[in-house]
């Protein structure tokens, strides 16, 4: 499954989310919750993003070597 590109945004309530980055036809709106330990909010941009490393683990988001190699950036 290919990296959903994401970002994390302050609402107007001062929490943290997690949204789709831009570029995508979803820019802006929520991230799905799909696992436990995901939250529709955060208190801090640190846990939000934390929050989001973690998703983007356990997707097969590839790291270092790996994503050079699967971007074809080499």
């Amino acid at each position: 499954m290919p990296h959903e590109e994401s970002e994390t945004e302050q609402d107007a309530q001062g929490r943290w989310i997690n949204v789709y980055g831009r570029g995508k036809p979803q820019a802006g709106q929520p991230l799905p919750l799909r696992y436990d330990f995901e939250q529709e909010s955060y208190d801090s941009v640190e846990e939000a993003v934390a929050a989001a490393k973690r998703r983007s683990d356990l997707e097969g988001r590839p790291r270092g070597i790996e994503r050079l190699l699967h971007e074809g950036a080499y």
